[in-house]
């Protein structure tokens, strides 16, 4: 971001997975999901700005939008990954609380609703990230 007169001039990152990105895995280094994103921005020295105004509209993959488990497996596993990689909140317990209390409530609750797969999906997410399984899952069945 820089100043030209009186307006500020910011540059919109774009996480797309197969642009070139030698030079920014250089300095910020791989993320999983856009929030990983903005804690590297900041621990590289940069500043992450909030504008309320702005308006951004998120296309989930195909993938994704067909298959619900597969969904809830990035989203828990990523959800680990960045309480872990950032302590986030009071660290360790705000991993502990997501990881011995949120997470089974949530498949209980799935479960509950005869929706076993969800939480299967839940609980593949928390086997990729105590294995450290990061990335798109190539085995994962599809819907």
């Amino acid at each position: 971001m820089r100043k030209e007169g009186n307006a500020l001039r910011a540059v919109l990152v774009q996480a797309s997975r197969h642009a070139p990105r030698k030079k920014r895995e250089d300095r910020i280094g791989r993320w999983e999901a856009a929030h990983d994103l903005c804690y590297r921005i900041r621990e590289a020295g940069y500043k992450v700005l909030y504008i309320p105004a702005a308006k951004l509209w998120h296309k989930v993959a195909s993938t994704l939008a067909k298959n619900r488990p597969l969904q809830l497996r990035y989203s828990t596993r990523n959800g680990l990954y960045l309480l872990q990689r950032h302590r986030v909140g009071f660290y360790p317990l705000s991993l502990l609380v997501h990881l011995f209390l949120v997470c089974p409530f949530k498949m209980a609750l799935f479960a509950a609703l005869l929706r076993g797969r969800n939480s299967l999906g839940i609980y593949r997410g928390i086997q990729d990230w105590r294995c450290g399984r990061f990335g798109w899952i190539r085995d994962a069945p599809s819907p």
